[in-house]
């Protein structure tokens, strides 16, 4: 394990040099406490790296859904995909985002979620919320 996984910040930079990411997690997840959970994932937990990056990509990634929905007329929709159960140390997390995996028939989408569900999970959430609106994106602009 690298030294910069071995304990979690709670610091939150993110979201004090990017700013709040509600507006993503408002759009994509809809229950109350999912989004008060994923609010604090994608806040708090991991190095202050991730923070920022992450924080600074799903804020620019609304930025784009509400681009596309403005020019194109479409609503954004959230895509289907794979439910991810994460092991969190001793706990099993169920993400509240499906990951949309899709890469076409010559892939094992299974295999991929697979090796997704053992990466952090304020990591999967993230990628997942971008490819959600990767996913859209696609589909919107077609």
């Amino acid at each position: 394990m690298s030294k910069h996984h071995k304990k979690e910040n709670y610091s939150g930079e993110g979201v004090k040099l990017v700013g709040s990411l509600d507006e993503l997690i408002h759009l994509i997840i809809k229950d109350p406490q999912e989004q008060m959970w994923a609010s604090d994932e994608l806040t708090n937990k991991g190095p202050v790296h991730k923070q920022v990056l992450s924080a600074l990509l799903l804020k620019r990634l609304y930025q784009l859904v509400k681009t596309i929905e403005k020019s194109s007329g479409a609503t954004f929709l959230l895509q289907d995909g794979y439910e991810l159960r994460l092991e969190d140390h001793k706990d099993v997390q169920v993400l509240p985002v499906k990951m949309p995996v899709n890469l076409g028939s010559n892939f094992d989408e299974q295999k991929i979620a697979d090796a997704i569900a053992h990466a952090p999970v304020h990591e999967v959430l993230a990628y997942a919320m971008c490819l959600q609106v990767i996913e859209w994106s696609i589909k919107a602009a077609v």
